[in-house]
């Protein structure tokens, strides 16, 4: 499906960004709220692996990405 594609090169260009760049920590804060967590909620299983990559890199990228990600999963 295109919708699914589309999502997954996001999350692969947001994926790329986080390792590449020295991010601000409301940029990932936002990253992680715009893509990562709808992405770890997905119902496709390569959606959500391709997520949880991301969510692993703004964690060790921002602990305000880390809080964040924590109260959103409760």
């Amino acid at each position: 499906e295109v919708a699914i594609l589309a999502q997954l090169r996001a999350l692969q260009l947001g994926q790329m960004a986080l390792e590449r760049i020295d991010m601000p920590s409301d940029l990932v804060t936002l990253l992680l709220n715009e893509l990562v967590i709808g992405a770890v909620n997905s119902g496709y299983a390569v959606v959500q692996a391709a997520g949880l990559r991301c969510l692993g890199l703004c964690c060790a990228l921002s602990p305000d990405a880390a809080n964040t990600a924590r109260s959103n999963a409760l």
